[in-house]
């Protein structure tokens, strides 16, 4: 019954495929207005705080690795984290508050609702896509074969959508009824960074608590994404994937039953 319901979204969202690219779109331009550089800043703000995070961890703090680590450049490793983190963070503040945001074109036009959220984490889609390639470029540099990466990227990347679509979609609804819920979601994201191995490796957190590693979704993706990009085994890269997908069908089931729980009020509640 629920897979039917999603399902049937689904394909309701494709016939309205044509509201979704008008709204990145728009989202694209106003994001940008005015600025010199335009999308630009995309791509220039992700490099300038990684420069920092470099510069810190690296220079400063110099962290060094375990040496049962599988990668041993910090550097590579701590991109590797980064990068997908910028996206997630930067689409899940801005789709959370795609309700608020888009809130006349939901009162004005028979769209799906979830288009809303997912206009937002495309229009993210240019800070992965830039930050992949440039990693992808300096793992070369450093002598790494990245063949698999560039392979495994578009499913990389298509999980992370979907992961930070669906829990925009509950957090959507939370800040329709509770405003304050944007003051909480960026500490609760603060929180979330230094859970996940990004600045550290897996290795470096006390025995007793790596089994709740576990817990954390991105724990296994980080995971198997630098793996990748070490040219790591392929079996156990798509292993390391299967944790994550089990996350990321709960988080559906969840974001559907938000979603049809509190839909059909949302456009008087707004």
């Amino acid at each position: 019954m629920i897979m039917y319901g999603i399902f049937h979204r689904l394909k309701r969202l494709w016939k309205t495929k044509s509201f979704l690219w008008a709204f990145i779109k728009r989202d694209l331009k106003l994001r940008y207005a005015g600025s010199l550089l335009g999308i630009f800043w995309s791509i220039l703000n992700p490099i300038l705080l990684i420069l920092l995070y470099i510069f810190v961890f690296s220079v400063i703090l110099r962290v060094k690795l375990p040496a049962s680590s599988r990668m041993e450049n910090y550097n590579l490793f701590l991109l590797g984290g980064l990068i997908p983190w910028f996206y997630f963070q930067d689409a899940v503040l801005r789709a959370s508050q795609s309700f608020i945001d888009l809130s006349n074109f939901i009162k004005k036009l028979p769209i799906p609702l979830i288009i809303c959220p997912l206009t937002y984490c495309f229009s993210s889609l240019p800070i992965f896509f830039t930050g992949s390639f440039i990693l992808a470029a300096y793992a070369t540099f450093l002598g790494f074969s990245v063949k698999i990466f560039l392979l495994l990227l578009p499913l990389y990347i298509i999980f992370l959508l979907l992961f930070a679509f669906f829990l925009s979609v509950i957090f959507a609804f939370i800040v329709v009824y509770f405003r304050d819920f944007t003051q909480i979601l960026s500490l609760l994201l603060t929180i979330f960074l230094f859970l996940t191995p990004i600045f550290y490796s897996p290795n470096m957190v006390p025995e007793k608590l790596q089994p709740f590693l576990l817990l954390n979704p991105l724990y296994a993706y980080l995971k198997s994404f630098r793996a990748s990009l070490a040219g790591g085994n392929l079996s156990i890269i798509f292993k390391d994937l299967l944790i994550p997908f089990c996350y990321l069908s709960f988080l559906a089931i969840l974001a559907f039953i938000f979603y049809k729980r509190l839909a059909p009020a949302i456009r008087d509640d707004l």
